[in-house]
C-alpha cells in the first residue's frame, strides 16, 4: 500500500473511532425555562411525570436521606427567614448537598410517591451565582 493510501486509510479510522466517542445527546435543560416554587407547589399535576427546572432557596438539607427542600426565592428575599415561606418542595437527590439559604437551578423529574405527596428526582443541582 502506497503512502497516500496509508495516510487515508489512517484518517479514515480515526474519523471512525472518533464518531463513536462522541458523547450521547443530552435533553437541553438550558433552554428550558425555570419555574419557580410557589409555581409548581400550587399545580404539581400540571408538572408530574415531566422533566423540569426548578429554581429555589434551600431551607433544610438532610444528606443521609439524599434530601432537601426549597422555598420559594421571592418569598425568601422578603422575609429573610428560611421558615417564614408558605411553599416548600422535597428534592431527593444523590449527590452532594447543597448549602442552606443558597439559590439554586435542580434539573429533575417531579414525581408523586403516594396520592397527595410529590417530590422531585434531580439529575443535577448547580448553585446559582
Amino acid at each position: 500500500m502506497s503512502t497516500r493510501g496509508r495516510s487515508l486509510l489512517t484518517i479514515w479510522i480515526a474519523l471512525l473511532v472518533l464518531a463513536g466517542c462522541q458523547p450521547k445527546p443530552r435533553t437541553d435543560h438550558a433552554r428550558q425555562a425555570e419555574i419557580g416554587v410557589e409555581q409548581l407547589a400550587r399545580t404539581p399535576a400540571a408538572y408530574e411525570g415531566r422533566s423540569l427546572v426548578l429554581r429555589g432557596v434551600v431551607s433544610s438539607a438532610a444528606g443521609e436521606e439524599h434530601m432537601f427542600t426549597v422555598i420559594d426565592e421571592a418569598e425568601y428575599r422578603s422575609c429573610r427567614e428560611l421558615g417564614c415561606a408558605a411553599f416548600e418542595v422535597p428534592i431527593a437527590f444523590v449527590g452532594t448537598m447543597p448549602e442552606t439559604a443558597r439559590t439554586v437551578r435542580v434539573v429533575g423529574r417531579l414525581e408523586q410517591p403516594e396520592p397527595g405527596r410529590y417530590v422531585v428526582r434531580a439529575e443535577r443541582v448547580d448553585p446559582v451565582p
